[in-house]
């Protein structure tokens, strides 16, 4: 009878010790459920945020492109112009690619989308400057154009 009761108090030693293990790991779980969501979550968010910046350099992608067909009118037209307006066209497309380039980064870096969408705006910044430098400049090249022509006459 005592080796029963002992045997006894063992098992419910166990049985108690074995019931806080459960209560831990529910616990422990509970916890992880919880990361788990707030993972999801800032995942979402991430995804949202990076599609809205996908957008926006489509839309500027583009009108970088509306910019390089007219630059290339302006190359068939303007002969005499002809290196300046191939040094603008090249401009562009080095900035088309470092655009692209930004992109791709921005797509393996997902998990620090905030960054990166700073980088990006930044980028895109530099590109609409350059985007309205290129404008000015051919307006200037046009300009210098009909002053040649005008001269020629």
């Amino acid at each position: 009878l005592e080796e029963a009761q002992q045997r006894l108090q063992t098992y419910t030693a166990e049985a108690k010790k074995t019931k806080e293990n459960i209560l831990a790991y529910e616990e422990a779980r509970e916890v992880q459920e919880a990361k788990l969501l707030e993972l999801t979550t800032a995942l979402s968010t991430s995804e949202s945020k990076m599609k809205a910046v996908e957008e926006s350099s489509k839309l500027f992608e583009d009108t970088i492109k509306l910019d390089l067909s007219s630059l290339e009118e302006q190359l068939k037209e303007e002969q005499k112009l002809k290196l300046s307006a191939e040094d603008q066209l090249s401009e562009v497309q080095s900035q088309l690619k470092i655009e692209q380039e930004s992109k791709i980064v921005l797509q393996k870096l997902i998990s620090e989308s905030e960054a990166q969408q700073e980088y990006l705006e930044s980028k895109i910044s530099q590109l609409e400057l350059s985007s309205i430098e290129n404008a000015e400049s051919a307006a200037k090249a046009s300009q210098e154009y009909e002053t040649v022509i005008t001269e020629l006459r």
